[in-house]
């Protein structure tokens, strides 16, 4: 009787080592993600940068706002889709 008491604590303790083992690679995981995903929005982050300080190279390039050049291309496209008349 008592051996068998002995076998099923080792088992209980061989259980809690394993459970134990389990929850720190599990938390090590999600630490690795939590640094992935910090990471993640600091690459986002310079790249929103980017996109800006392109967009403000591009309009100080062509000398125009965005909004100006929006209505010029606007201006445009209706100029290349309107009938013109037949001489």
């Amino acid at each position: 009787m008592e051996k068998r008491v002995m076998q099923r604590e080792s088992n209980l303790d061989r259980k809690a080592d394993l459970l134990d083992r389990k929850t720190e690679e599990a938390t090590k995981k999600v630490a690795q993600v939590v640094d992935r995903e910090k990471e993640l929005h600091k690459i986002q982050a310079e790249i929103e940068e980017l996109k800006k300080l392109t967009q403000r190279e591009l309009e100080c390039v062509a000398g125009l706002s965005a909004e100006e050049a929006k209505k010029r291309l606007l201006a445009q496209l209706q100029e290349d889709v309107t009938p013109r008349p037949r001489p």
